[in-house]
């Protein structure tokens, strides 16, 4: 399968850029900036600024009407792929774990993080207790189960990965 690719004019005018600023970079005091050529019109990547220095990290001014319709032109493709990644992997964005999404004829959800991490990087954090949730399992009936070594939960959703039980926990208001 060939790859298919976008200029970084069409990255930027369809909204992307913008987006990835503001959802993920700005909140982080990066932005990746492109550069115009003023002789020629064509554009490419520059470099990242970097503000992480700054506790607020970037923002943007007031929003034109273009920059708003581009987002929520990606706001309407995030919600489109989010759909078909959920209900074909299992999730939205991937997670560090491993997802077995339920797929007919193929077993049940199993979401189990890895814990060959050192202390610094553990998945969880421990200080001196065991992890709160160690794996979530579905069981024959669409029931899913947060576990760890000590008890166990049912849950409308996996912790791990977000993947919706086929039977929900009624919740009833006390």
């Amino acid at each position: 399968m060939d790859i298919e690719r976008m200029t970084v004019k069409e990255f930027r005018e369809f909204g992307f850029l913008q987006e990835l600023n503001r959802q993920f970079l700005h909140p982080l005091g990066l932005a990746l900036e492109v550069i115009i050529d003023e002789e020629d019109g064509s554009e490419r990547f520059g470099e990242v600024w970097d503000y992480r220095c700054d506790p607020e990290g970037i923002r943007f001014a007031e929003f034109s009407v273009d920059e708003m319709e581009r987002g929520l032109r990606i706001k309407e493709l995030q919600e489109e792929k989010g759909k078909t990644r959920r209900s074909h992997l299992g999730y939205i964005i991937q997670p560090f774990v491993e997802v077995q999404p339920l797929v007919e004829g193929e077993g049940k959800h199993r979401c189990e993080p890895g814990y060959d991490f050192d202390e610094e990087r553990q998945v969880f954090p421990s200080a001196g207790f065991g992890a709160a949730i160690i794996a979530c399992y579905e069981d024959e009936e669409g029931k899913l189960w947060a576990v760890n070594s000590e008890y166990c939960i049912q849950v409308n959703f996996c912790p791990f990965c977000g993947y919706a039980a086929r039977e929900q926990v009624e919740w009833k208001p006390s």
